[in-house]
Formats: structure tokens, C-alpha cells, sequence
């Protein structure tokens, strides 16, 4: 009998594979800014700075809490002197088969909700 890929028991979750599909743009954009921040050698505050925003924002947007408007990409993009399209390209998410953290899922289906899917158990 063959190994079962988890990922695809989980995709089979219609919660898990909405929150799957909601969450790949935001994690993208969230480990680019990351990487290309530290290419430029710059901390959060610098980056803050140069986009007139608190360094507790580019945090959130690292860690993936901030549900970004295409125009704000542009300003990161500015920032970090990058084309804002390579903040979509795809990303190597080391494994790839483990589901989004349960505070993602959590995130995606709003807060308050009081109901934990299979996912978050």
C-alpha cells in the first residue's frame, strides 16, 4: 500500500482548501518582503521609515497578518526597489506538504466565529 500525500487529504477539506488558495498570496508577498528586505540590508524600522508607516506594520505584513491593497504592494515594491510583480512569484514553502498554521485558517474565516473546523483541532 502507498504513502498517502497528506496535502491532498487535507485539499480535500473544502475550509482548508478556501483557506489554502486565500492564504498562498499573502504568505508569497509576506516571505518576499522578508527576503528582499534583508537583500537590501535593511531592518523593519528602515523599511518603515521609507514608507512612512511603524515598524509593528512591516512585522505584520511579514508574519502574514496584513491583507495588503495592490496599491500598498506598490509601495513596498518602491521601497524595496523591486517590480512589484516578483512580490507574487512563487515562493519555495519548505515542506510543502504541511497545512497553513491553525491561526491562518483561523484568520481567513474571521475572528470570532467561535467554530473550529477539523483543521484547527
Amino acid at each position: 500500500m502507498g504513502t498517502v500525500n497528506p496535502r491532498e487529504k487535507w485539499m480535500k477539506d473544502p475550509e482548508y482548501r478556501r483557506a489554502y488558495f486565500e492564504g498562498q498570496p499573502i504568505l508569497r508577498v509576506a516571505i518576499h518582503v522578508i527576503r528582499f528586505r534583508n537583500e537590501a540590508g535593511l531592518t523593519q524600522e528602515e523599511l518603515a521609515q521609507r514608507m512612512k508607516k511603524k515598524q509593528s506594520w512591516i512585522s505584520r505584513v511579514e508574519a502574514g497578518w496584513e491583507n495588503l491593497t495592490l496599491k500598498t504592494l506598490g509601495q513596498l515594491a518602491y521601497a524595496l526597489e523591486k517590480d512589484p510583480a516578483e512580490f507574487l512569484m512563487s515562493v519555495d514553502m519548505e515542506p510543502a506538504e504541511k497545512p497553513l498554521p491553525p491561526r491562518f485558517v483561523w484568520v481567513t474565516r474571521g475572528a470570532g466565529s467561535g467554530k473550529k473546523s477539523e483543521i484547527e483541532r
